[in-house]
C-alpha cells in the first residue's frame, strides 16, 4: 500500500467515524438535508451514522479494508443526490449556493480517492 492511499485511507477513516458518531449525538443537524420524499428521516439518519462508523472502522481492518472502501463509495454515491437537491433549493441547508456547490464539488474528489483505493 502506497503513502498516498494510507493517507486517503486514514482521511475516509476519520472523516466517516467523526460523521457517523455526530449522526448519532445530533442528528437535527442533518434533518434540513433530508429530502421530503423519504420517509423515517430520524432512523434513515441514525442508521447512516451506524453505517458510516462500521465503514470507517472497517478501512483498518485487513480482511474488510476492500469491502469497507466499497462502502465509503456506495454512501457516497448514495449521498451525492442530496448535495445536488441542496443546490437547487432557494436557501440551501448548507448556508449558501456557493458552499452547496463546493461540497458537490467534494463530492466527487472523495469518490476519485475512494475508486484510487480500488486499484
Amino acid at each position: 500500500m502506497t503513502v498516498l492511499a494510507i493517507i486517503i485511507r486514514s482521511i475516509f477513516a476519520l472523516m466517516f467515524v467523526g460523521s457517523g458518531i455526530y449522526h448519532l449525538v445530533n442528528p437535527d443537524f442533518f434533518m434540513p438535508l433530508m429530502p421530503s420524499f423519504l420517509p423515517a428521516h430520524r432512523s434513515l439518519i441514525i442508521w447512516s451514522g451506524w453505517v458510516e462508523i462500521l465503514v470507517g472502522i472497517g478501512l483498518f481492518i485487513g480482511p474488510v479494508q476492500q469491502w469497507a472502501v466499497w462502502g465509503v463509495l456506495a454512501l457516497l454515491f448514495v449521498f451525492t443526490p442530496i448535495h445536488i437537491l441542496d443546490i437547487g433549493k432557494e436557501k440551501p441547508a448548507v448556508g449558501s449556493k456557493q458552499i452547496a456547490i463546493g461540497r458537490l464539488v467534494m463530492q466527487f474528489v472523495l469518490i476519485a480517492a475512494a475508486f484510487y483505493l480500488l486499484f
